[in-house]
C-alpha cells in the first residue's frame, strides 16, 4: 500500500511539480508541456525514467485524454455532453471509477474491491491531493487518472469562466 501526495500550484506554467510519498520525499516528477500541441503531462521517477504519460487529444469536439504506460494506451477520458453540468467517463479496461470526478474525491475499483481512493483539497494558492493505493502496481495509473481528471476540471472552468466575461 502506498500514500502519494501532489500539491499543485496554481501558478505553474508549465506544470511542474514533485509527488511525495507518506515521508514527504520526492517519488515522481510531473512535467507538463509548455505551449504544445497537443498538451502532454509526463510523470518521471525518481530516476528520470518516463512511468506514464497523459496527452489532451485537441482535435476531438469533446475533451479527451489519453493515458499511456509503457507506450501502450491503457485508458481513455471523455467530456460528455449534458444541460446542466460537466461530466467525465473514464474506459480504464477493468478498472471502474466511482464518486465525484470533477471534485476529486472518487475510488478505482476492480471487481468491486477498492484499488485507490482520491481526495483533493483546496489550499490557498495549490491544489493538493491525497492518493491512497492499496496494490502498488495501481500507483501509476492512479496518478495518471487523477492528473487527466484535474486537467479536465481546470479546462471546463477556464471554459466557463471566459464564457462569463
Amino acid at each position: 500500500m502506498s500514500e502519494l501526495y501532489v500539491k499543485q500550484k496554481f501558478f505553474s506554467l508549465a506544470g511542474k511539480y514533485n509527488v511525495l510519498d507518506k515521508n514527504k520525499q520526492p517519488v515522481y516528477t510531473i512535467k507538463g508541456s509548455f505551449f504544445k500541441i497537443p498538451k502532454s503531462f509526463t510523470i518521471l521517477d525518481q530516476f528520470g525514467n518516463q512511468v506514464a504519460k497523459i496527452t489532451h487529444q485537441p482535435f476531438h469536439m469533446l475533451q479527451t485524454f489519453t493515458i499511456s504506460i509503457n507506450n501502450k494506451t491503457v485508458a481513455t477520458i471523455k467530456k460528455q455532453l449534458t444541460l446542466f453540468k460537466s461530466k467525465l467517463t473514464v474506459d480504464a479496461g477493468d478498472i471502474q471509477v466511482n464518486g465525484d470526478l470533477l471534485g476529486l474525491n472518487f475510488s478505482l475499483k476492480i471487481d468491486g474491491k477498492i484499488i485507490a481512493t482520491i481526495k483533493e483539497s483546496a489550499l490557498s494558492f495549490a491544489h493538493y491531493y491525497e492518493i491512497s493505493v492499496k496494490n502498488d502496481q495501481y500507483e501509476h495509473i492512479s496518478l495518471a487518472i487523477m492528473l487527466a481528471i484535474d486537467f479536465a476540471k481546470e479546462q471546463s472552468s477556464a471554459a466557463s469562466s471566459s464564457s462569463t466575461n
